[in-house]
């Protein structure tokens, strides 16, 4: 059973989860494709259709894994589920929050 607390955190992460699965399909659903006024050109990029989708979708996994850090480090550093700074170690590989 969930208290109020771990039950919050477990939404989050459940939400994360749903985004990065939805960004996979959003990603898979169509294929790359070179603008076709550029496909005569030497050097050119390739565009994705669902890329302003793409883009929402990555500006909310940002705003949530940011949330999702506070309040476990709020948590964690006042003494509840000591737990949690293994887990904040753990998505904090990087150092990049």
């Amino acid at each position: 059973m969930l208290n109020k607390r771990s039950e919050t955190i477990a939404n989050i992460l459940n939400d994360i989860l749903r985004l990065i699965m939805k960004f996979h399909w959003s990603l898979c659903s169509r294929s790359w494709h070179i603008p076709t006024h550029q496909e005569n050109k030497k050097t050119c990029h390739y565009e994705h259709p669902n890329f302003n989708v793409l883009r929402r979708i990555h500006g909310a996994f940002e705003e949530m894994t940011d949330f999702l850090l506070k309040y476990a480090w709020r948590l964690a550093s006042h003494g509840y589920q000591a737990s949690l700074f293994e887990l904040l170690q753990m998505l904090n590989v990087n150092n990049f929050y």
